[in-house]
């Protein structure tokens, strides 16, 4: 049996997680600014389903489905599964219009501008999975903006014998009047690069030192799928890539070897480079000193 190869960064892009349903996300700091709006029972669906018109369709000598006369007349994006909780001010969100009065809910017959309101599907995404206030690591993140959105399928509760009760949840977003271009939806798909926790460190050795262990010891990053040293001669006015061979080993992982004889590298400089998807980031240098 065959297999495709899969990417050696597959794993840094991978969406992770059922994702959370929350009332407010600020994008460009990855954080939550709402409330979660409920305890979902591991899955929310995401759908945005153009409509169009072709203005191709009866006309003679014209094929159907021509490109340049197709048009997107809008969009209609759901987010749909089932909450596992519910609150009085879910109960009225998923009723689709109403007023509260303590635990009561009373149905309305109107729509008002208050029964549509923005909410956000988010979920973790990127090799960076985590948030570290001490080294700046970043987790990533993948999220829906579902603009103007109001419950479409109304309340349906299910329970069972010994169970959980669910509360079903089909959003839809809406066009405003205020902003009729403006396509009810936003996507968001942002990762990091690398945050370097380690560098190596500077090493006073006799030309002749050899080590099973790498010389300036370990680089570790967060975030890191791949790595390169990077070596300078003239105290880090310039870089250069190195390479395995005849002097060094283990120049594309988090720790390298230098090969005896080091002779001539006195006052050499080298730093690791870590790498992902999303960027690079390079590590503090490390000065080499021969000794005798």
């Amino acid at each position: 049996m065959e297999y495709t190869k899969v990417s050696p960064n597959a794993f840094e892009t991978l969406q992770l997680n059922a994702g959370i349903v929350v009332s407010g996300f600020d994008p460009d700091d990855g954080s939550i600014t709402g409330s979660i709006i409920g305890v979902t029972s591991g899955g929310v669906t995401f759908n945005a389903n153009p409509t169009y018109v072709d203005f191709g369709d009866g006309l003679d000598n014209v094929p159907g489905s021509t490109w340049q006369l197709k048009r997107i007349t809008g969009y209609d994006p759901a987010l749909s599964g089932t909450f596992r909780t519910v609150t009085p001010s879910l109960a009225k969100k998923l009723s689709g219009s109403g007023a509260i009065d303590s635990a009561k809910i009373t149905p309305s017959g109107q729509l008002v501008a208050a029964d549509f309101s923005d909410i956000w599907l988010v979920g973790d995404y990127s090799a960076v999975n985590k948030t570290d206030d001490d080294t700046g690591a970043t987790a990533g993140f993948c999220a829906v903006h579902l603009l103007n959105a109001f419950s479409a399928s109304g309340f349906q509760w299910k329970s069972s014998d010994e169970d959980k009760g669910e509360y079903a949840f089909d959003f839809h977003g809406h066009y405003s009047m205020a902003t009729i271009s403006l396509v009810p939806f936003e996507l968001y798909v942002k990762g990091y690069a690398p945050v370097i926790v380690t560098s190596p460190h500077d090493e006073a050795v006799s030309p002749d030192y050899s080590t099973p262990t790498p010389t300036f010891g370990m680089a570790v990053a967060i975030g890191a799928s791949a790595w390169q040293w990077q070596v300078s001669t003239n105290n880090g006015s310039t870089w250069s890539n190195i390479s395995d061979g005849a002097e060094y080993a283990g120049t594309t992982t988090d720790g390298l070897y230098l090969i005896a004889p080091l002779t001539g590298k006195n006052g050499y400089k080298y730093r690791a480079v870590a790498f992902n998807s999303f960027g690079s980031a390079t590590s503090d240098a490390a000065t080499l000193e021969l000794k005798g």
